[in-house]
Formats: C-alpha cells, sequence, structure tokens
C-alpha cells in the first residue's frame, strides 16, 4: 500500500524540489520572513475588521511591489572563466578562483554570486529502493514525505552557498566547494544575484562561460591501509619488453629474428635489416612480473547504500596502495557488462581505474555469476586476488574454490552493517585470516587486520 501510493506522489515530491531549486536565491532573508509573515497573516488580512492585521498585510504587500518594480532594469552582461584542479576528494573541501569579465565595466560590490553544477535528478526506482532509518510514525511511513528529504539528502553532490562577491588583491575571486558525494561533476555558468533597494529580492543574472565548461572528478574517500604484502607468485606474461619493461626480470633481448605482421616499429632492427635486406625484429624475453585483480561485486540489497560507499572507498584504497612500479592491478567489475580496467608501468595509468571508481553505480540486478565466469578466466594471468564484496554467499564461495583450486592466493574483503565473531568462512575455513569483515562505522580500524 506504502508502495504504490509513493510511487503516486513521487512526481509531487520531485516537482517540489526542482521548485525550491529554481526560486533559490531570489528572496533575502529578510524576504523569506515578509513572504512567510503575509501568507500567514492573509488569513485575518482580508477580513477588513481585524485592521491592524488588514493594514500590515496590505503594507508588506505594496512593500514587496515596490522591491520587484526596483529590478526592473537592463540586466548586465558577465563572462566567467575558473581555474580548477581536475581532482578532489569527497567531504574535501577546494579553494578555486574564478575570473569576472564585466562588458560594462561596472563595479561588481554588492553582487551575490553562486557557481552551478549539471543535476542528474532520481529516478523513481532509486527512491522507491531506498530504505530510510529514520523511525516514522504510520502515515510518515505511508506518505513518504521524509523518506524523500533524507533520500535527497543523500544524493546532495556538493556545498555551494551563496556568497557576496569579493574580489581579491589578485583580480580575481576565490570560492570554495565541497563535494558530498563521489563522481565526474561538471560546472555550468555562475548566477549572480543583485539585491532590491530594500534588501528583499533580488534578480538572476546567468553568466557567459569563455570556454568548454569545466569538471571535476571526486574521488572516493581513501582509508589507511597497513603496509602490504600479498602472497603469490610471478607469472609468465608474453611481449616482453612492450608490456613490462624495467619490470622484475626484464632483460635486454634473446635474439634477431625475421619480421613478422604485428611486430612493433620499435622493435626493427634497423642495421640488420639494411644489411640482409629482410626486415629483422629483436625477440625479447617474455617478462615475468606480479599481477594482482581487484574484484569488486557491485551487486547490493535494499538498504546497503552506506556499505556500497565504504566498499568503493576500500577498493580506491588498494588501487592507491598496491606499488605500479613493480606489478600490475586488474580492477574487475560489471556496469553494464564486464570491465577490466589495468594499471601499471606499461599498460595503463592508475587515473584510468580511479576514474571508473568514482563513478561506478550499485547493480540492482545479482551478475555475480557473470563476472565469476570472466575472473576465472583470466585465472592464468594472476598472482592472488582480492575481492571487496557486500554479499557472502554460495557464487562467492564458488569463485573463492576455484581460485583456491588454481593456487591463486585470495583475500575476501566483506563489508557489512555488523561483524560476527564466528562468520561463515566457506572454503577460507582453513585460511580464516583471508576473511576480513569491515564495518563502514569504522573501517579503517578493521582493515589493520589484513595481514
Amino acid at each position: 500500500m506504502a508502495g504504490k501510493l509513493q510511487n503516486r506522489l513521487f512526481p509531487i515530491y520531485l516537482g517540489i524540489s526542482k521548485l525550491r531549486l529554481a526560486i533559490h536565491g531570489y528572496y533575502s532573508p529578510s524576504g523569506k520572513l515578509i513572504v512567510i509573515f503575509i501568507f500567514l497573516s492573509s488569513g485575518f488580512g482580508f477580513d477588513t475588521s481585524a485592521t491592524l492585521a488588514h493594514q500590515m498585510v496590505a503594507l508588506l504587500t505594496a512593500l514587496l511591489c515596490f522591491s520587484l518594480m526596483s529590478l526592473w532594469r537592463k540586466k548586465r552582461v558577465y563572462q566567467v572563466s575558473r581555474s580548477i584542479s581536475p581532482l578532489a576528494y569527497t567531504d574535501i573541501p577546494i579553494t578555486y578562483k574564478i575570473d569576472i569579465h564585466n562588458h560594462e565595466h561596472k563595479h561588481l560590490l554588492g553582487l551575490f554570486a553562486q557557481d552551478s553544477i549539471e543535476h542528474n535528478w532520481p529516478s523513481k526506482d532509486e527512491y522507491l529502493a531506498y530504505r530510510c532509518k529514520r523511525v516514522m510514525n504510520s502515515f510518515d511511513a505511508a506518505f513518504g514525505y521524509l523518506k524523500w528529504i533524507d533520500f535527497m539528502n543523500l544524493k546532495k553532490s556538493y556545498n555551494n552557498e551563496l556568497k557576496p562577491i569579493q574580489i581579491g588583491p589578485d583580480g580575481q575571486m576565490n570560492r570554495e566547494i565541497t563535494f558530498l558525494r563521489r563522481g565526474k561533476f561538471t560546472f555550468g555558468p555562475m548566477y549572480f544575484f543583485k539585491e532590491d533597494l530594500f534588501g528583499l529580492l533580488r534578480s538572476k543574472t546567468k553568466s557567459q562561460l569563455n570556454h568548454k565548461s569545466d569538471s571535476v572528478l571526486v574521488l572516493p574517500q581513501r582509508i589507511p591501509l597497513p603496509k602490504l604484502t600479498l602472497p603469490g607468485q610471478q607469472k609468465n606474461h608474453p611481449g616482453g619488453e612492450s608490456l613490462a619493461h624495467s619490470i622484475s626480470q626484464s632483460e635486454e633481448f634473446i635474439s634477431l629474428r625475421d619480421y613478422r605482421p604485428g611486430d612493433p616499429i620499435k622493435h626493427i632492427h634497423w642495421k640488420s635489416s639494411a644489411r640482409t635486406g629482410n626486415m629483422v625484429c629483436k625477440e625479447y624475453q617474455d617478462e615475468n612480473y606480479y599481477r594482482y585483480a581487484l574484484a569488486l561485486n557491485n551487486h547490493i540489497l535494499p538498504g546497503q547504500e552506506e556499505l556500497f560507499e565504504c566498499a568503493i572507498s576500500i577498493a580506491t584504497s588498494f588501487t592507491y596502495a598496491l606499488d605500479s612500479h613493480e606489478s600490475f592491478l586488474d580492477l574487475l567489475f560489471m556496469q553494464n557488462g564486464f570491465h577490466c580496467i589495468s594499471s601499471g608501468r606499461g599498460i595503463g595509468h592508475i587515473r584510468e581505474a580511479l576514474e571508473a571508481l568514482a563513478c561506478i553505480q550499485a547493480n540492482q540486478r545479482d551478475d555475480f555469476s557473470e563476472l565469476s565466469t570472466l575472473i576465472e578466466d583470466k585465472i592464468h594471468l594472476m598472482s592472488s586476488c582480492i575481492l571487496v564484496t557486500l554479499i557472502w554467499s554460495k557464487e562467492q564461495h564458488k569463485l573463492i574454490s576455484s581460485l583456491l583450486a588454481k593456487q591463486i592466493p585470495v583475500k575476501v574483503i566483506w563489508v557489512r552493517e555488523q561483524k560476527e565473531p564466528s562468520p561463515d568462512f566457506g572454503p577460507l575455513k582453513s585460511h580464516p585470516q583471508d576473511l576480513l569483515q569491515v564495518s563502514p562505522d569504522n573501517p579503517a580500524l578493521d582493515l589493520q587486520g589484513l595481514s
């Protein structure tokens, strides 16, 4: 019953939120107070026998009308360019500079400014699947408006207040913004607000951008990890220097041979080719190095949103912790298909993995069996595997058993609400230290148990 009612009320709640965002900034604190007073007093104001209330409503309404009329002026044209870091972390403020160019060369004092970021509104399915932890009575639980408020607070992307313009000695304006969620955020135009003569209402002017919109990649929070020494053996990887130059047991080359279609141009030995009249290539010895797999199970159950964010932070911390100069890391996950993002010297850059972790979304569909099959296809490349999961069931047991059967060391990070003193270790019963339970309340402390 409650679900059907919330399904019908969702467009109304979404419309209210969009309306609040649209009118934000048009009223000063004094203007908001006057508008609220007019609405509260209007019930008495229309009764002409209530003389004082009638006069107050009429006076305040006239004052708002004069304020509105004083805003009817030619809007100025502003151009904005930002100097902002392309990377940020959640809950950590960043400061950036803004150049404001006014075509009329008028003074900017008295103006308020607010940056804008492209806003992605949540879907109905996300709202209905959200499990509110607030204690509510039956009426609030049925209508779900308090649930909507908590849901929108969870989806809030950044803190960016409306502030007066203050130009620094370098002719630029410094702004501070705090991102509350991970992801890739694109800045839009800046909005300028000018107060009326009475300081009640504000006019709104949209700026022009000097260049394409700036974007910021907001990375998940990093969790301190102990010094990691993952078990495993170096694996042979055909390709030689082209894949792992100067890593582990690399060699110069072992011989010269005839050119084969597909050989890199940089491997051609030009002196020998000129002498013999045929293309000759250098043949490199296959390389041996450590290659770790970091598998992220992004399937969640309703109410596990907070746990999922903790799992993302843990995966991000492992991505940073593993030495990319001496090994390779494969980040494996499902997101509209299988993804394998390799980072490490010679293959890819760590930023590609971090960008994927910043943008990955929770998956309501359980497709771990597909992920498991694709991980098993890469067993011959792995030195060891780390699995970060919110669910520890038979599907995960099957994958771990398969890895152990191939003598691939495994560590499982099980993110859960409450830890159990004697959990079901499954195939790790003989290696209980390789199953680590982590709570979102204090993940840094729990991860110190890594060995």
